[in-house]
């Protein structure tokens, strides 16, 4: 379409969206027949250039990524403070179970000086203090190695043999290597503590502790078996030690993302059988 421009026009204008080349057609009004054509090429504005494009695509991909690294900065910062915190309030616990176990350490040492047993309260003594050596020196760590904790559990059962006479049996699976394997620190004390207390106390030369170390495919299973009279579930999971237990396996769950640990009671007339499993541990 043909259109007229204002008289002594120095100037036009060139309107479109998007094209940048044009072609322009000139003619005289008293000179239709000619027509004079031109070719226009306008240049684009600075954000219309494919250079500019990229460039705002490049610097919303650097945005996005800085805001995804901090993103997942602050977050490892807030499960490493959890993670912390929770080691913290697993160690707290650790430290209680030290003078739990201490206190009946003392009242069996106690116990045989009242019967007269001098000699075998020194015994008792002697042992006693190599065993506070081997505990006190693993007590500020969350993991120990199961060789160490087996060594430590046998040294407890000597002690307590001397006082009351049980006899007890300690087996670990060949497929469990137990100088690489590490469990939780003192988390089996408590249990083979009340097997003997509420267990073969009573029971003298009849009475038996077994302890079994055994690899289900990644499992580890921790069976602490005695021949007592058994215990009415309610009352026995009121006691300290085992409340300790389950407060700590509580936060070591807690703590990680991959094993876990479960416990289970079973007790009745014929005896108690504590199963500590720990999941994906081997």
């Amino acid at each position: 379409m043909w259109l007229p421009l204002p008289v002594n026009t120095k100037q036009f204008q060139l309107i479109s969206n998007s094209a940048t080349d044009y072609d322009l057609f000139l003619r005289y009004t008293n000179q239709k027949e000619t027509i004079n054509s031109f070719s226009v090429s306008v240049a684009k504005y600075w954000w219309q250039k494919s250079i500019t494009h990229f460039s705002f695509f490049i610097l919303v991909l650097i945005v996005c990524f800085l805001f995804y690294r901090r993103y997942k900065n602050l977050k490892a910062e807030k499960v490493g403070a959890m993670q912390k915190q929770t080691l913290l309030e697993i160690k707290t616990i650790q430290a209680q179970l030290n003078p739990h176990f201490i206190f009946n350490a003392l009242s069996s040492i106690q116990g045989l000086m009242n019967m007269g047993k001098v000699e075998e309260a020194n015994n008792y003594l002697s042992y006693f203090s190599l065993l506070m050596r081997n505990t006190l020196s693993n007590s500020d760590k969350i993991n120990t190695l199961l060789s160490l904790e087996i060594k430590t559990m046998e040294q407890y059962l000597k002690l307590e043999q001397l006082r009351f006479g049980f006899m007890y049996e300690i087996k670990c699976a060949k497929d469990i290597n137990t100088d690489f394997t590490e469990v939780p620190t003192l988390l089996l004390q408590p249990s083979v503590e009340n097997a003997i207390k509420h267990g073969v106390s009573k029971k003298g030369k009849n009475g038996r502790i077994e302890i079994f170390f055994e690899k289900n495919n990644n499992d580890l299973l921790i069976h602490i078996y005695d021949n007592g009279d058994g215990f009415i579930s309610a009352h026995q999971n009121n006691g300290y030690g085992i409340k300790l237990i389950k407060e700590r396996i509580k936060l070591l769950n807690k703590n990680s993302v991959i094993d876990s640990i479960e416990y289970f009671t079973k007790s009745d007339s014929n005896g108690t059988e504590v199963i500590f499993i720990f999941k994906k541990w081997l």
